[in-house]
């Protein structure tokens, strides 16, 4: 199932105002996040991977990955053509971007090392059919989500600006991977760094705020989780064997 006409428009005019800056910034933090979950496989002491990158938006974690010489080959798909065209407009090396129907991507299967899905999850009307679609793609998958299902989601969903459809926890968010047969091999919940959270608001009390949502998740993890969003990263491997369903 592709996407809807309603959610290409809203994604694709999403490219039409400059966000870069807010973009790149958050950037960093994901590029951090995928090196770190890329360096507790035992692929990682190997060649750099060949990245495809599902959602990849103006291009900026591709960029920020470039720069530290992280892949050796890339393929970025968006279904939004201005998407498309500001990350060609970056001239990443190595780098190509193109768009797609949202279900299915243009490519053969193995074609990559190692797929991303970095804050796409979250957007996504039919969610598992793309997690399903990257086994096809690489054998390695990392998906990076916020956590914005806790004690103070609404019990009502209200529709927010950047579209962010599905709400999940670590543990729902685990669940999904693992019943589209990717076996889970390692997880970290981190904190947006503060330059990202000051671009938003750098009011003396939102950098409070930041900084108690920052200690709580050192020093109570959990009760952390449970009153405030963060970013949970999730790297597995495509899994080989699924034991058949208890009759």
């Amino acid at each position: 199932m592709g996407i809807s006409s309603e959610s290409h428009d809203q994604y694709n005019m999403h490219y039409e105002n400059d966000q870069t800056r807010w973009r790149d910034l958050g950037a960093l933090g994901k590029s951090d996040n995928i090196v770190r979950a890329w360096s507790t496989t035992n692929l990682s002491t190997e060649k750099s991977p060949r990245v495809v990158e599902i959602g990849c938006g103006d291009g900026a974690v591709a960029a920020n990955l470039a720069d530290r010489g992280f892949f050796s080959s890339y393929l970025g798909f968006d279904i939004a053509e201005n998407a498309i065209l500001a990350a060609e407009r970056r001239g990443v090396a190595n780098a190509t971007f193109e768009t797609f129907d949202g279900s299915s991507l243009p490519i053969a299967a193995e074609t990559a090392d190692l797929v991303l899905m970095t804050h796409v999850v979250e957007h996504l009307e039919d969610p598992r059919s793309l997690l399903i679609e990257a086994r096809r793609i690489a054998p390695v998958l990392i998906v990076e989500v916020p956590t914005e299902l806790h004690f103070r989601t609404p019990e009502d969903y209200d529709w927010d600006p950047v579209g962010h459809i599905n709400k999940y926890d670590s543990t729902s968010i685990r669940h999904l991977v693992q019943t589209c047969r990717w076996d889970v091999v390692s997880q970290f919940t981190t904190n947006p760094a503060q330059p990202l959270s000051d671009w938003k608001d750098s009011s003396h009390r939102n950098r409070l705020n930041w900084r108690l949502k920052n200690t709580l998740l050192k020093l109570r993890p959990s009760f952390a989780n449970r009153l405030f969003t963060y970013h949970e990263t999730i790297i597995a491997y495509r899994a080989q064997y699924r034991a058949p369903l208890a009759t």
